[in-house]
């Protein structure tokens, strides 16, 4: 929570702590007070699961049976 209270860019430094500690932690391991005020718990959930997928042995992108599916969700950009 310490990242909320910071004097930089807090959205920006929250936006990347969240889905850090719960990829590194998992929801069940946080906190039920900080549960309770995680307003898109949601979205940082979604985000620490692809996070994970991503750094994993193995990312969806390499993987036959989902690169469609995160080439779809996570387009690069052509430019």
């Amino acid at each position: 929570m310490s990242a909320v209270g910071n004097s930089g860019r807090s959205a920006i430094t929250v936006a990347l702590a969240g889905p850090m500690i719960v990829a590194r932690y998992g929801i069940p391991g946080l906190p039920a007070e900080w549960l309770g005020r995680l307003e898109h718990r949601d979205l940082v959930e979604t985000g620490a699961g692809d996070a994970f997928r991503h750094f994993s042995g193995r990312p969806p992108l390499t993987d036959a049976r989902y690169a469609a599916e995160w080439a779809a969700r996570y387009p690069r950009d052509t430019v």
